[in-house]
């Protein structure tokens, strides 16, 4: 476990995915970041989504016309990452292609992931490269899952979601069936007066992908609480927001997708599937986004 800590904040991260385990408040003791402890909700906490994000059909895709298996959100958050520089507030690191990863995904390539520890913020910035002498095509995303309440502070219902800036009118992507979409892009009417009330029956039709341009940042209080997190999006186009379906899990997840799950009812060509990113040969892509704390 990598540690990053300030007067703050201390910070814990797995060499397995790359992923924060903790984000927690050294003044008030909590954490902000989810932890099943044995509750058999999910045993996640802020998994990367590399090189697919969501599930494909039938957990395969097309290249070439062939067939390749591809695991729900892809393989990254599975692979153990070699750390390349480390200091008490920064660390980095990296995955290249193994025979593993070649199996799933035949190319070439390099995934960095550094994390920053600021003032009342971590910076997470991924850098792919292509090493190979092909095209690479790839999805990335976020899945950072945080406490709900906060420390404790209020219920479930008292929290809620808003825009910056105000998204007076909110689209998502159709869901259907669970975890797919359907194709539509269609209103969401739980958006008032630009915020989302928070609530465990949201999710009942799964996770809520926003199909509007420009949301810079995604904002999750309550009144019941001084303490927010703020995701700044940055260089991601798209956010999703998800809990267990059907359950009361105390917590959410607020995702950054520069990429997006498949449509229903066939397998995609991996360089055709909507929103994912090709790579040209020495192709180099930074994509970043920073959770502000208080």
């Amino acid at each position: 476990m990598i540690q990053l800590e300030n007067t703050k904040y201390r910070v814990g991260i797995s060499e397995l995915g790359a992923e924060i385990q903790s984000i927690y408040s050294l003044e008030e003791n909590f954490d902000y970041i989810w932890n099943d402890n044995g509750l058999g909700f999910w045993k996640r906490h802020a998994p990367i989504l590399f090189p697919a994000i969501g599930r494909s059909y039938n957990n395969a895709y097309l290249l070439n016309n062939d067939i390749y298996e591809m695991p729900q959100h892809g393989f990254g958050r599975d692979q153990r990452f070699m750390v390349t520089n480390q200091s008490h507030k920064k660390v980095v690191f990296e995955l290249e292609n193994n025979e593993k990863t070649e199996e799933l995904y035949p190319f070439d390539f390099k995934l960095i992931v550094a994390y920053e520890l600021k003032a009342a913020a971590i910076r997470v910035t991924f850098t792919v490269l292509n090493l190979g002498d092909k095209p690479l095509p790839f999805a990335l995303g976020a899945h950072p899952g945080f406490n709900v309440p906060f420390n404790n502070e209020g219920n479930y219902s008292d929290y809620r979601i808003s825009f910056d800036p105000v998204q007076e009118k909110l689209k998502k992507f159709g869901i259907a069936p669970i975890p797919f979409r359907n194709g539509e892009v269609i209103p969401l009417n739980e958006n008032q007066d630009n915020t989302i009330p928070l609530s465990h029956h949201l999710f009942d039709k799964g996770l809520i992908i926003l199909a509007n341009q420009g949301i810079k940042n995604v904002i999750l209080s309550s009144s019941k609480t001084t303490h927010l997190i703020k995701i700044t999006l940055r260089d991601f186009p798209y956010v999703a927001l998800w809990s267990l379906e059907k359950e009361k899990a105390p917590f959410l997840c607020i995702e950054p997708f520069a990429g997006l799950p498949d449509i229903y009812g066939n397998e995609h060509d991996i360089f055709q599937k909507e929103g994912n990113t090709i790579l040209g040969v020495n192709g180099e892509k930074t994509l970043s986004y920073q959770i502000a704390l208080n």
